[in-house]
């Protein structure tokens, strides 16, 4: 049974609610907007929420705004005795609430509303189980044919998307999901470019005016191939406006889906340009002074976020090891390439599921080869004890 939460600072109300709806309901309580707040946190999901307006230190709409960002998909109401049209315009738009009702409120109207809140929940719910099966294997899909097709590429994507929540987590970014989705499937565009280039556009290589071209279309390129896909239309516009100038700040906190359109794009250009410098051989210090200096390029404070970042380690344990004893975790200590030279997978891939199968198909079967050399990260070394 989903669980309810209510919230007033008048005991004898939630005594009164509680013994109303606990024969129907897995009902629970809060007398103050903070010990909901931490009720949410540890003893969550609760499917729907229904706060008082007045209640000191933080009324209901303070407390059921933070409720949408830290808990999008619990169902938020009001139980008020304060009904004036102000108060609910209000809450309406600030605390995105499912039902605004008044004081005293009958229990055939409360169960009713709580009822119509519980099918939302289901239906939300019902959504997100849906994201997480068929567009993750949408996903996984496209990833898969970038691993395949842009070895490289793909290798900086998995690890832009290890940044990304690192940073949507510091920030509290609502949905998360779009930021990470978005780094990841960024350089999908590269499949339609030549591997050479490709190389040469990472190693920063001069490049011809033609490949430049190709480079500077992937992101409206990749925006194209990923626009039709359902729920994925943010992200799109994020890939799409990666280069577009950062010529103000950007509000974290917004629920304006253009305004996340802008963070998605700016922390896509700040990751993916911080991470090709790194590959280049610059550190990271010197490479946020680089970036630093390119005035109207960069929000201030994805900048400052790239100090907070766990970056791979440097230094690890070189080892020869059979192909078919890698797992997760290792990292490959070359540039591993098939009998007609070309490149299966790059020196600096993280392995994984893919990485064996890939390795047989194209090394083993074309040259005998058994063994790769990898660099064990102290994770890997630890996951092997």
């Amino acid at each position: 049974m989903e669980k309810i939460l209510l919230v007033d600072d008048e005991q004898l109300v939630l005594d009164g609610l509680q013994r109303q709806l606990r024969k129907k309901y897995d009902v629970h309580t809060a007398a103050s907007g903070e010990e909901a707040l931490q009720r949410i946190m540890s003893g969550g999901p609760f499917a729907v929420v229904v706060s008082d307006m007045r209640m000191p230190i933080m009324d209901g709409i303070a407390f059921l705004t933070k409720v949408r960002r830290i808990a999008p998909e619990s169902v938020r109401m009001m139980l008020t005795g304060n009904a004036d049209q102000q108060t609910a315009v209000v809450a309406i738009n600030q605390g995105a609430i499912f039902r605004f009702l008044t004081k005293p409120c009958s229990h055939e109207d409360l169960t009713t509303a709580l009822d119509a809140a519980l099918d939302q929940y289901h239906l939300i719910t019902a959504e997100k189980e849906l994201l997480d099966k068929t567009l993750k294997g949408s996903i996984q899909v496209l990833v898969d044919i970038l691993s395949l097709s842009a070895p490289v590429a793909f290798n900086q994507a998995i690890r832009l998307r290890k940044y990304a929540a690192q940073i949507a987590d510091k920030l509290k970014l609502s949905e998360p999901w779009q930021f990470e989705i978005a780094v990841l499937l960024s350089s999908i565009g590269f499949v339609h470019i030549p591997p050479e280039t490709i190389s040469r556009h990472f190693s920063g290589e001069k490049l011809t005016d033609q490949e430049m071209e190709m480079i500077n279309a992937m992101p409206q390129t990749t925006g194209m191939l990923l626009a039709n896909i359902p729920r994925l239309s943010v992200v799109a516009s994020m890939i799409t406006q990666q280069n577009s100038p950062c010529s103000s700040p950007l509000v974290f906190e917004s629920n304006n889906s253009w305004e996340t359109v802008r963070v998605g794009a700016n922390l896509l250009k700040v990751l993916k340009d911080f991470d090709t410098l790194l590959i280049q051989n610059h550190d990271p210090e010197e490479t946020i002074n680089i970036m630093t200096k390119r005035s109207g390029h960069y929000d201030r404070t994805l900048l400052d976020m790239l100090t907070i970042l766990d970056l791979p380690r440097r230094e690890r344990v070189v080892r020869n090891i059979k192909i078919d004893d890698l797992h997760k975790g290792m990292i490959i200590d070359v540039d591993i390439c098939n009998s007609q030279g070309i490149l299966v997978v790059p020196k600096g891939h993280e392995v994984n599921e893919s990485t064996c199968q890939r390795l047989k198909n194209f090394l083993i079967r074309q040259t005998g080869a058994e063994t790769v050399r990898i660099l064990m990260s102290t994770y890997a070394e630890e996951g092997d004890q």
